[in-house]
C-alpha cells in the first residue's frame, strides 16, 4: 500500500509538474506576443513622431477656441455614442441603458489604450455585459453583428467621398488610395455580411470553431450547443432589425453623422472654412487609416491620415493639425477616460445594489 501510495504521489507530482510547465509555456508565449505588439507600436510611434508632434504640439491653442464650438463638438460626439448604445440595445433586445452604455464605453476605452486592442476591447465589453446578467452567446452574437454593421457604416463614407475627391481634383495618391481601399473593403464587408445573415452553414462553421477552441480550454465544462444558439441569436437580431428598421437606419446614420460633424466643427474652431465635401474626403481617409491596429487607438496613423488629407484638399496645415488634435481628443481620448470612470461606477453600483440579471425584452421599447 505504501509503495502504491508513493507511486500515485509520484504520478501526481509528475502531472502537476507537466501542468505547471504547460502554464509557464503559455504564459511565456503570451508575454512574447505582448512584447512583439508593444515593440511594433513603439516603432510605429517613433516613425510617426513628426506627425504626432505637428498635431498635438498645437493643442495648447485650444484655449483660444470659442467655448460654444467646443460644446457643439462634444454634443455631436455624444450623439454618436448614444446612437451606438441604441444599436446595442436593439441587438441585445433590452430596455436598459446603463449597462449597455458602460460596456460599450469600457470596451472602447480598452481598445484605444492598448496596441492592437480591438480584441481586448471586445473581450472587456463582453465581460461587462456578462457581469450585468446578459447571456454570453447573446452578447457575443450581438457584438459581432454590430461590429459588421459599424464597419459597413464607416466604409460607406469612402464610397460617398470618392466621387467628391475626383471632382475636387485631389492629386494626393495617398488620399485616393485610401478611398479606393475603403470602397474595396466595403464590398467585401457587404458580401460577407450577406452570406452570414442568409446562410446557416458559414456561421455555423465559425461558431463550431469557437466551440472547439472553448472546449479545449474548458474540458470540464464542454458545450456542444454553441452553433445552434448563435444561429438562433442571429435570427432574433435579424427579426429585431426588421421590426425596427427606422431605429436601425437612423442610429447608424446618426453615429456617423455625429462623428463627421464633430470633425467639421473642429475645423471651424481651428479657423478653417472648408466645404463639407472637403471634410468628407478627409474624414473618409482618416477612418480607413484608423483601421491600422498597431498603435493604441490608431495613434499616429489617424492624425497623419487626417492632416495629410485635409492639406491635400486645400486646408492650411496648421489649421488642419489643430483641428485633428481637437477632434481626436473629443472623439478618442476623452471617451476613453470616461469609459474607465464608468467601469468604476458600474462596479460600485453592483456592490451597493446587487441586481438580478439584466431585463431582456423581445422588442426594445421606444
Amino acid at each position: 500500500m505504501r509503495c502504491r501510495d508513493r507511486g500515485e504521489e509520484r504520478v501526481t507530482v509528475e502531472v502537476e509538474t507537466v501542468g505547471a510547465g504547460a502554464d509557464v509555456a503559455r504564459a511565456r508565449r503570451r508575454w512574447v506576443k505582448t512584447a512583439a505588439v508593444v515593440v511594433a507600436a513603439a516603432v510605429s510611434l517613433w516613425l510617426l513622431r513628426s506627425s504626432l508632434g505637428a498635431v498635438y504640439g498645437d493643442l495648447a491653442d485650444i484655449v483660444s477656441v470659442d467655448p460654444r464650438l467646443l460644446i457643439a463638438i462634444l454634443a455631436c460626439e455624444s450623439i454618436a455614442f448614444v446612437a451606438s448604445w441604441q444599436l446595442n440595445r436593439l441587438a441585445l433586445r433590452t430596455d436598459g441603458w446603463f449597462d449597455v452604455a458602460v460596456a460599450q464605453l469600457t470596451g472602447n476605452a480598452v481598445s484605444n489604450v492598448i496596441p492592437a486592442g480591438s480584441a481586448a476591447g471586445a473581450a472587456m465589453q463582453l465581460r461587462v455585459l456578462s457581469q450585468a446578467g446578459f447571456e454570453m452567446t447573446r452578447a457575443a452574437t450581438s457584438l459581432g453583428a454590430l461590429t459588421i454593421l459599424g464597419v459597413a457604416g464607416l466604409l460607406a463614407i469612402p464610397a460617398l467621398a470618392l466621387p467628391s475627391a475626383i471632382a475636387l481634383g485631389s492629386n494626393d495618391p495617398g488620399v485616393a488610395g485610401a478611398l479606393w481601399v475603403g470602397v474595396a473593403l466595403l464590398v467585401a464587408c457587404v458580401i460577407g455580411a450577406a452570406v452570414l445573415m442568409t446562410r446557416d452553414a458559414p456561421l455555423a462553421r465559425i461558431a463550431g470553431a469557437i466551440q472547439w477552441i472553448r472546449n479545449r480550454f474548458h474540458r470540464g465544462q464542454a458545450r456542444y450547443d454553441i452553433p445552434d444558439r448563435v444561429l438562433a441569436e442571429r435570427d432574433a437580431i435579424g427579426a429585431a432589425i426588421r421590426q425596427r428598421p427606422f431605429v436601425v437606419v437612423s442610429a447608424t446614420i446618426g453615429r456617423t453623422v455625429g462623428d463627421f460633424l464633430a470633425l467639421y466643427l473642429a475645423l471651424f474652431a481651428a479657423g478653417a472654412r472648408p466645404t463639407p465635401m472637403v471634410v468628407l474626403v478627409a474624414f473618409a481617409a482618416a477612418n480607413v487609416a484608423g483601421m491600422v491596429p498597431i498603435t493604441p487607438g490608431g495613434l499616429g496613423f489617424v492624425e497623419a491620415g487626417m492632416t495629410g488629407a485635409l492639406a491635400a484638399v486645400g486646408v492650411d496645415p496648421v489649421q488642419a493639425a489643430l483641428a485633428a488634435a481637437l477632434y481626436r481628443v473629443v472623439n478618442t481620448w476623452l471617451p476613453s477616460a470616461v469609459g474607465f470612470g464608468a467601469l468604476g461606477v458600474f462596479h460600485v453600483r453592483r456592490r451597493l445594489t446587487p441586481a438580478p440579471p439584466a431585463p431582456v425584452a423581445e422588442l426594445v421599447s421606444s
